[in-house]
C-alpha cells in the first residue's frame, strides 16, 4: 500500500502503527503507538509539539530534549 510505504520510508526509527482504510466511507484511521526508541525523525528532522502544531527542532534543542 502506498500510504504504508510513505510512512515506512519517511520515519526513523520505524514507528509502530496501525493503518485502517474504510473502503465504503474512504476514511483513513492511523493509530501510532508510543515507541521505545525516541526521538523519531521525519525525513531526517526531529519535531516537537507546540500546542496544536508540530515544529522542527534544531540540533541544540534536540540535545536538550534527549538529556
Amino acid at each position: 500500500m502506498n500510504v504504508e510505504n510513505k510512512i515506512n520510508d519517511s520515519i526513523r526509527p520505524q514507528a509502530d502503527y496501525r493503518l485502517h482504510i474504510d473502503e465504503q466511507t474512504n476514511v483513513v484511521t492511523l493509530k501510532i503507538f508510543q515507541g521505545l526508541y525516541s526521538p523519531y525523525f521525519y525525513k531526517e528532522k526531529a519535531y516537537k509539539r507546540n500546542d496544536s502544531a508540530s515544529v522542527p527542532v534544531d540540533s541544540l534543542e534536540l540535545s536538550r530534549l534527549i538529556i
